[in-house]
């Protein structure tokens, strides 16, 4: 969770609440934690080795991606949600004597 939070810091309170609320992307936070240290781990080091960094930074990107669409999507299905609530409401009050 925290190494997504370094890389969305503007989402960082989202990234708390989803966490602790939805296993998969509690999973996708862990693969990414994990995805940066084998990056650590490979980045500097000498041909041939050297093409794994590559590999984990293509890794990690895709990962980063999953992760701040899995944000967005949550983001639309609330935006969703208080709109049909809003308009649950104005027709509660329509339908008021």
């Amino acid at each position: 969770m925290e190494a997504l939070i370094r890389s969305l810091p503007a989402e960082a309170e989202r990234i708390r609440r989803r966490y602790w609320r939805d296993p998969e992307f509690r999973t996708v936070c862990t693969d990414y934690g994990d995805v940066l240290e084998a990056l650590a781990r490979f980045e500097g080091l000498p041909p041939p080795r050297d093409r794994y960094a590559e590999q984990y930074r293509q890794l990690a990107a895709e990962m980063l991606a999953e992760a701040a669409e899995m944000l967005a999507e949550a983001a639309e299905m609330l935006a969703e949600a208080a709109e049909m609530l809003a308009e649950a409401a104005e027709m509660l009050r329509r339908d008021r004597p």
